[in-house]
């Protein structure tokens, strides 16, 4: 049956239970979130709205780098049926401000790092939040949220372009939009669940950042259809990323092809400068041509 909302994720999230949804680095503490725990994130950030009087349609900017926060305040607007505006953490003063204007931001969710912005809308900074948010009682409230009343024609976000042909355009993203192509995905996810609990719980470590459209697909919504876990990774250095591959023993890694070329150069640097050059090429070039799965 179609879903009639992307929120009707979220509600999976308590199926998942202890599951862990979210494992990010601090320093040298490594933190996990559990679905149970970033279902609580998103009650409270939707509570959190609604006492700064942000209603069905208001939209609220959020800035900042891949997180926990970042995941679950995106659920929380949700929840109230507001429409996000995603901006890169690397984003200038100058790029938000004009997002703000242009799309009619009423309140900035940001992360620490990020400036505070003169003359801008109130804004919270998400990271103070996580010790309320983990509290007893921080997922109490109605059992009826705003949200629950998006259709698939409701606006979900307000994704903006990079700018690099041209002046950034505000993209007008609804539920109907992401669902038109998970819907297909999950269909053809459906005949390998049987294989799925050998793997279980698939973990994804993830790139790309969740401003972007294919870092919302692949961290937000296709792992809760699988109870898999998501691993942010923020460093860019291809030795520190490998070692979070092996380290959180990945299923997948989430990169695009520019990302790919700089950890494929990264490694082939290092191997070669182990004098292992040709052994690490030979299995390579034994292999052109043949399927992936040799038994195939």
């Amino acid at each position: 049956m179609p879903r009639k909302n992307l929120l009707g994720l979220l509600r999976d999230f308590a199926r998942l239970g202890g599951d862990v949804a979210v494992v990010q680095t601090r320093g040298y503490r490594r933190e996990k979130l559990t679905y149970t725990e970033l279902y609580a994130y998103a009650r409270f950030w939707s509570h959190a709205l609604a006492g700064c009087g942000i209603g069905p349609g208001e939209r609220v900017l959020l800035w900042g780098a891949n997180s926990a926060e970042w995941v679950g305040c995106f659920w929380g607007i949700l929840l109230r049926g507001a429409v996000v505006v995603p901006v890169d953490a690397a984003a200038s003063p100058e790029f938000v401000r004009r997002a703000i204007k242009d799309s009619g931001v009423k309140l900035i969710l940001r992360t620490r790092d990020q400036m505070e912005l003169p003359g801008a809308p109130p804004e919270m900074v998400i990271n103070d939040f996580r010790d309320v948010v983990e509290s007893p009682g921080s997922a109490a409230g109605a059992s009826v949220d705003p949200g629950d009343a998006a259709t698939r024609s409701t606006m979900v976000e307000i994704l903006y372009t990079s700018g690099t042909t041209g002046e950034p355009r505000g993209v007008v993203l609804t539920h109907g939009n992401f669902l038109a192509n998970l819907e297909p995905l999950e269909q053809g996810i459906d005949p390998y669940r049987k294989y799925e609990r050998w793997l279980h719980p698939m973990r994804f470590v993830s790139l790309v950042p969740l401003s972007h459209v294919f870092g919302q697909f692949m961290t937000l919504f296709v792992p809760p259809l699988l109870g898999a876990t998501v691993v942010f990774e923020a460093s860019a250095n291809p030795s520190e990323i490998i070692r979070t591959i092996k380290k959180e023993r990945a299923t997948a890694l989430i990169a695009v092809p520019r990302m790919l070329e700089v950890l494929r150069t990264g490694i082939e640097r290092d191997v070669d400068a182990r004098g292992h050059a040709q052994w690490f090429k030979g299995p390579f070039e034994s292999a052109k041509g043949r399927k992936f799965l040799r038994g195939a």
